[in-house]
Parts: C-alpha cells; structure tokens; sequence
C-alpha cells in the first residue's frame, strides 16, 4: 500500500512538471491609475525554453495570455469604462526568438487617443529579456493623465524610473 501511495505520488509529480509552464520573469509594471498597483509580467516557457505565454499577476489576480492569442491581433489587457484601456500587440512573435511587443494605451478617453510603446522581447541562450533599443527594461511605470481631477487615460509610460 505505501508503494502503491508514494508511486501515485511521484507520478503526480512528474506530470505536473512535464506539462506545467516554467515562468520567467520579465518586468514589473506600476501603474499609477490604479493607485499603483503592481503587475509582475513573466513568460510561460515549455520544457525547451521557448516562449508559449505571457502571464500577469498581481497580488490578487493571474492571466496567462497564449501566444497564439498575441499572434492572432490585438489582446485587450484591461478595458474600463466601455473603453479599450491597455492592448497588446505582437503579430510577428516568435516562441524561440521573441519579437516586438506593442503596449497600446489609451491616452486620453475623451479623444479615444492611443499611443503606442514598442518593446523587444529577445531571448539569448536560456535567459530572456525586454529591451527599449539598447535598453534592458526591467520598469515600467504608467503615469495617470486626469482633467478636472479625474482620470482619463495613461499620460505617459517611463522605462526604468
């Protein structure tokens, strides 16, 4: 019985590791609108180390964005308000190489102006990265835009501040 226990136990296991997604941290996101919450942004890797998803948490929450979902167009991260708040784009990802990812953002809700920010996700070897340029970004942070003290859309994203 404790054989049949503990091989159940260690068949368990070693499911859950061959299926389960390794995650690797890319940046951290704080934003300014939501009283500066933070959103941890990794990548779900497969066992050879190729990018199958990107992930956001926070402290109360969790979603896995598939690749295949990024490849298919624009990926609404967050919509208040009737209003498409933050998009992501990145219509040439590549699982093995990486790719420009588009942060689109909602700068101003009365206007229903967007801008967008391009970033490179770039793998080398085992490890993974975001870059602006030459710049490895390791923060962003969203800074609110508000008339009459309400808030209407993302001023502005600051790289590493």
């Amino acid at each position: 019985m404790k054989k049949l226990f503990f091989y159940s136990i260690f068949f368990t296991l070693l499911t859950t590791k061959l299926f389960a997604l390794d995650e690797y941290p890319l940046v951290k996101i704080i934003s300014e609108p939501e009283n500066n919450r933070i959103h941890m942004f990794s990548l779900g890797l497969d066992e050879n180390g190729d990018m199958q998803s990107v992930i956001r948490t926070t402290t109360s929450d969790r979603q896995e964005i598939k690749l295949n979902e990024l490849l298919a167009g624009d990926y609404v991260l967050l919509r208040q308000s009737d209003r498409d708040v933050i998009i992501l784009q990145c219509p040439n990802c590549d699982p093995v190489y990486g790719g420009v990812l588009g942060i689109k953002y909602l700068r101003n809700g009365l206007s229903m102006r967007y801008r967008t920010l391009d970033l490179e996700i770039q793998r080398n070897d085992e490890n993974w990265a975001l870059f602006s340029g030459q710049t490895k970004v390791h923060t962003l942070r969203l800074k609110t835009r508000k008339v009459l003290g309400q808030v209407i859309g993302i001023r502005k994203i600051e790289i590493n501040k």
